[in-house]
């Protein structure tokens, strides 16, 4: 239960019976960490669904903002069958995307209109909803390609929602603005959890509104009798509730965190990847099962998930500096992708090392063929540096 956001529900499911009606459009659901914004993306994404539209997802990643069209990979990488029946000039730019080819003249204007042509053709056979969550993150070739076409679905059977933070400029595109819950529905959350009303009251007022919070100081009550804004009152919300990620990540077995540090250093959280990293530091697949069982991952044969990203932020930070430098040399290691082992080998670096500068030019070169050139520049000036 979506508790206090009836007005942002509605508001999704008529952008969804706009789509089926071929008046697509898009929106960008913006608000703080913990917000419920994820929450409410599900909950479009189920309703889509059950609407009998194709739903495509893609996530934005905070280690891969530098990597020109990450975030678009996710989206293209199930849809490579069709884009045969683009006009060849959209298709090689797509396929560009891929690293299947390079276009001739790179245009990043010449992506997004393939991006919006390839949603057009599959709106042909059912209405589609796109929901790019953590959009905050998403390196910028993907997120301007994607904005260029959700800014051009007016007569398509097409919706597209953006879940982000302040930071993410979609100039053109309609906001719903999550705010914080007011008093009677932070009870509401906070019903049935077995909590004495002055400690309910307490995490009403500490959590200022913000859901995740409400959750968090409530689980940290009943599990130990103690509200975290007892110890640091001064520290906004979501740094309190970063803080109760950490002291639960600290609670885990040695080789648990190890392997929820790989996790959270690695962007994409291929299981394959973070498994492999693991078993270099000396961690293996068990030691992800005390964390599945304190609800701080869910973990299938291809990712691990975090629950929340500020369980991803927690589990990076809390590590020392040497153990970071270790996952992210482990993770290079393990990388099948080139880019990919470049930045981890970059942040793994304390003193100049010309063959990763090296490595991070030969990045910057390929992210200058697929048009990718903000990722381009970034990469170029972390060789420079490095």
């Amino acid at each position: 239960m979506l508790r206090g956001r009836t007005t942002e529900l509605a508001a999704l499911t008529r952008l969804l019976e706009s789509a089926e009606a071929g008046a697509g459009g898009a929106v960008v659901l913006r608000g703080e960490a913990g917000i419920g914004k994820t929450a409410l993306l599900d909950r479009a994404l189920h309703d889509a669904a059950g609407r009998g539209m194709r739903v495509l997802r893609l996530t934005g990643v905070e280690a891969e903002a530098a990597l020109g069209f990450a975030g678009l990979v996710q989206l293209l990488w199930p849809l490579q069958d069709r884009l045969d029946a683009l006009p060849p000039p959209q298709a090689d730019a797509l396929r560009a995307v891929l690293g299947a080819a390079a276009p001739r003249t790179p245009d990043r204007f010449l992506t997004g209109l393939a991006v919006l042509t390839l949603l057009a053709e599959l709106a042909e056979e059912a209405p589609v909803l796109v929901a790019a969550d953590d959009a905050h993150w998403l390196d910028p070739a993907s997120a301007e390609a994607l904005l260029f076409a959700a800014r051009r679905l007016a007569a398509e059977r097409v919706a597209v929602v953006f879940a982000a933070r302040d930071g993410f400029a979609a100039a053109g595109v309609p906001e719903i603005p999550l705010h914080r819950l007011g008093p009677r529905d932070a009870e509401r959350v906070l019903a049935g959890r077995g909590l004495a009303p002055a400690a309910l009251a307490r995490i009403r007022d500490e959590a200022q509104g913000n859901p995740l919070a409400l959750v968090e100081f409530a689980a940290a009550a009943h599990d130990r009798g103690v509200v975290v804004g007892d110890c640091v009152p001064p520290l906004p919300v979501t740094e309190r509730v970063l803080a109760g990620f950490r002291e639960r990540v600290d609670a885990l077995p040695a080789g648990t965190r190890t392997l929820l540090l790989v996790a959270a250093a690695d962007g994409r959280r291929d299981f394959a990847r973070v498994l492999a990293a693991g078993r270099a530091l000396g961690a293996g697949p068990d030691d992800l099962g005390p964390a599945e069982r304190a609800g701080l991952v869910e973990v299938s044969a291809e990712r691990v998930a975090f629950r929340h990203p500020l369980v991803a932020t927690a589990a990076y930070q809390r590590a020392a500096l040497p153990e970071r430098f270790a996952a992210h040399r482990a993770l290079a290691d393990a990388a099948d992708d080139p880019d990919c082992a470049a930045l981890h080998l970059a942040a793994a670096a304390v003193d100049p090392d010309p063959q990763v500068g090296a490595r991070l030019a030969a990045a910057a070169e390929r992210a200058l063929d697929r048009a990718a050139y903000s990722s381009a520049a970034h990469l170029f000036a972390s060789a420079a540096r490095i």
